[in-house]
């Protein structure tokens, strides 16, 4: 359960600091809303005082005056402090969301895999206005709320010690109110988020599994698990409304008394002539509204704990990112990278190590294959080079820089990653090769004839603007293979990774692009990842991986005679595509 305690207040500053003279203003207007409010109360005295029982009535058309150019100015502050919570509060959701997007972005595979990827979305979306909502409307009202008791026992003050001595009173029942429902409605509040978000996620993950779903006809199932996760919201929303009803019974009573009691001393009062029938008005008003300021304190009390537990949660994501991202920058291309006894396990398994004191050096310029059987630790090689996670022991080395110690943004601009299941946007094919990098036509059309994916988006209904649906739906894996190769040959880089990238093509397709990608790529760093051996055959070095080790390094022509692993491995491809 989360505590509210834990949250760093400097944390939430952050979001704060950037418009602190825009929060400032705003909340000067607030107080002074406040004060027309209050002065508003007050005309009402003099106009019964003076002009209606004193029977000036020559004043009245000036405490006429008055009253409108005060509520005029009530409605002009009224406008302002709403357009400006507005404007706060969706720049401070951007600045929040754009904070937590960034951490996002940076977080270990680790990391990733433990949490729901539509949890994220969650976090994005209903957290992040939250934290937004506290900090530029719950917490100001707050400070309000509390101006108007304050200014109001002030003017109580003036009119005896009585009534201010009552008030103070009214205060310690809301105190002890507070101290004992407070945290019962704060802990309902907190479980209905939780109960919320985990039904968001669920349909989230529903819509996002519709196919599934379908192929395997467990519509029924996918009701009921929506159904129960329903029921469990609306059980904690139900307990939620009885434990409202609870406050209500107690504050409402007290609420009415009060204006009773008010409404009876403050009657006698003005019969015995202590008081004057405007001042009893106008006290009988401040009183409500200094009831309703205490209400209001006492729901803020409630109602920020809801944004302070969704700030704690994104607190948390953002936390879990590293604070050194590296430094090191090089402005040449790199001549190595080592592997130095890198070790690996996930989390899942810590007994079977992934990679096991692997060592070994990756010359650049060269075209380099990496081999082995399912689980060997190829594609944790790729991720690690890719700063998706780190080693658990030994260290990778670029230029004989701890990769660690590379600045993110600028290693990861030498690198371009196509794996066997590329993530495309639903939006048009320029888009999805472009993946935001300002091009020219020409450099797009010559990336896709490298990938061999021209010719079929000619044939497409618009071309380079036809939309391909949500993660690419409207294509074969083939050609979402090609698509995402294009994207990557878009960018030239310094170093390419194919992880299984050519896998859903026909031979001869695949033949093709990689004939054409060994043309292109000659004298750049190519690492390929791959099952079918026909597509390293002329690879300048190919390192064997069996059970995270090493066990043979070479061309094809060495291995094939020296390492029985990678023997036996070309021996499956040749009967696999004997059987195709």
């Amino acid at each position: 359960m989360p505590n509210n305690r834990n949250v760093n207040w400097r944390w939430l500053w952050q979001f704060v600091k950037p418009m602190k003279k825009i929060h400032a203003f705003m909340l000067f207007l607030m107080l002074c809303q406040c004060v027309i409010t209050l002065a508003v109360t007050g005309v009402q005295k003099f106009i019964i005082d003076d002009v209606i029982l004193g029977q000036n009535y020559d004043k009245l058309p000036l405490y006429i005056g008055l009253f409108i150019v005060v509520f005029l100015l009530f409605l002009v502050l009224y406008y302002a402090v709403a357009h400006y919570i507005y404007f706060l509060r969706m720049e401070t959701q951007h600045l929040v969301a754009a904070k937590f997007m960034s951490a996002v972005l940076k977080l270990s595979q680790k990391d990733l895999h433990e949490e729901r990827t539509a949890a994220f979305v969650h976090y994005m979306r209903e957290d992040a206005d939250n934290v937004a909502q506290v900090l530029t409307n719950r917490l100001p009202r707050g400070i309000q709320h509390l101006f108007y008791v304050v200014t109001i026992l002030s003017i109580f003050s003036q009119m005896g010690f009585g009534i201010v001595i009552a008030s103070i009173g009214l205060i310690l029942i809301y105190l002890v109110l507070g101290k004992y429902t407070a945290p019962v409605v704060r802990k309902a509040a907190r479980e209905i988020s939780e109960e919320r978000s985990k039904l968001g996620i669920l349909i989230e993950e529903g819509i996002t599994s519709t196919r599934e779903v379908l192929s395997y006809g467990r519509q029924q199932w996918e009701k009921q698990r929506y159904h129960t996760q329903f029921q469990a919201l609306y059980k904690k929303v139900e307990q939620e409304g009885k434990k409202a009803n609870l406050q209500i019974l107690l504050t409402e009573p007290m609420k009415w008394g009060i204006h009773v009691a008010l409404l009876g001393f403050g009657g006698y009062s003005v019969i015995q002539g202590r008081i004057s029938l405007g001042t009893f008005l106008v006290t009988y008003q401040f009183i409500a509204q200094l009831i309703n300021s205490f209400q209001n304190l006492f729901n803020f009390s409630m109602d920020i704990s809801r944004g302070l537990s969704s700030a704690e949660r994104l607190q948390k994501v953002i936390a879990k990112v590293k604070s050194s991202e590296g430094t090191y920058m090089q402005q040449g291309p790199v001549s190595e990278i080592v592997f130095k006894k890198v070790d690996f396990s996930y989390e899942l398994d810590r007994q079977v190590p992934v990679l096991d004191n692997l060592s070994f050096t990756i010359p650049m310029g060269k075209k380099i294959a990496f081999v082995g059987t399912s689980g060997g630790g190829k594609s944790t090689i790729a991720a690690m080079l890719i700063r998706c996670i780190s080693p658990n022991g030994g260290e990778i080395l670029a230029d004989d820089v701890p990769l660690l110690e590379w600045q993110q943004e600028h290693w990861m601009k030498r690198i371009a990653f196509v794996q066997q299941e590329p993530y495309l946007l639903p939006a048009s094919v320029r888009d999805n090769i472009t993946f935001g990098l300002p091009s020219a036509d020409i450099a797009i059309r010559n990336a896709c004839e490298q990938a061999q994916i021209h010719a079929f988006i000619q044939e497409m209904s618009d071309g380079y603007d036809s939309i391909i649906g949500e993660r690419g739906i409207t294509l074969s894996g083939g050609q979402r293979q090609r698509l995402a190769l294009a994207r990557a040959l878009l960018r030239d880089p310094e170093i390419l990774i194919l992880d299984e990238a050519t896998s859903a093509l026909d031979l001869e397709t695949e033949r093709q692009v990689m004939k054409r990608l060994d043309s292109i790529r000659a004298g750049k760093t190519t690492l390929i990842i791959a099952h079918r051996l026909s597509t390293i055959l002329n690879a300048d070095l190919i390192i064997v991986l069996d059970k995270g080790k090493v066990a043979g390094m070479g061309d094809y022509a060495q291995l094939l005679n020296s390492c029985e692993p990678f023997s036996r491995l070309v021996s499956m491809d040749r009967e696999k595509q004997y059987s195709a």
